[in-house]
């Protein structure tokens, strides 16, 4: 994620050279948000009789960029755990999960306020000095990581779940499911 900011530096009497220095730590660092390789590793939870021990990092992709789901003969039959309904697929038919982008903020319906909100945070930790390089990278990791979470929250994905999706889950909220995902997105910062 490249953030652009216009730089106000309030403390007074820095040298160029201190500025230079600053300016040459700052630039081995990095913001990112989403779900991190720790956590990625973490099996998500399953929700019915198919998928078990798939790991989070697998569901978000699925999630970002859709998944596509030929049913056979062993999956066509399924009970969701969420609800207690029962679920048949027809062997061979292929079933779209559309994708649903929210790591990749840029796509995202709020992403003109995102925009506006990052280079915020990072004017605000790099401002007279105030942060070391990675304290003002978190900041923007952290901002990051509360835009795609809000994202889920106020339920601004789209495109909607479809009936059988709300059927199983037992309500209508694209991207939220136990809460594991939300949870589980994070800010991080550090050297590149």
């Amino acid at each position: 994620m490249a953030v652009i900011s216009e730089i106000v530096i309030k403390k007074k009497n820095i040298s160029i050279k201190d500025i230079k220095k600053f300016y040459q730590k700052l630039d081995k660092y990095q913001a990112t948000a989403g779900i991190h390789k720790d956590d990625g590793q973490k099996i998500a939870p399953y929700t019915d009789t198919r998928h078990k021990d798939v790991k989070l990092i697998t569901k978000a992709i699925w999630f970002e960029f859709g998944h596509k789901i030929v049913a056979t003969v062993k999956d066509s039959h399924f009970k969701s755990y969420l609800t207690g309904e029962f679920f048949s697929l027809k062997p061979g038919k292929t079933y779209i999960q559309p994708p649903r982008p929210l790591i990749r903020m840029y796509l995202t319906k709020n992403w003109k306020d995102v925009k506006k909100s990052l280079p915020q945070e990072f004017k605000k930790g790099i401002s007279g000095f105030k942060n070391k390089p990675e304290g003002i990278f978190k900041k923007v990791a952290d901002a990051a990581a509360f835009w795609q979470r809000s994202t889920i929250y106020m339920d601004e994905l789209t495109p909607k779940n479809s009936s059988m999706t709300i059927k199983y889950k037992g309500f209508d909220h694209p991207g939220f499911m136990t809460g594991q995902l939300l949870d589980n997105l994070k800010g991080k910062a550090g050297l590149k």
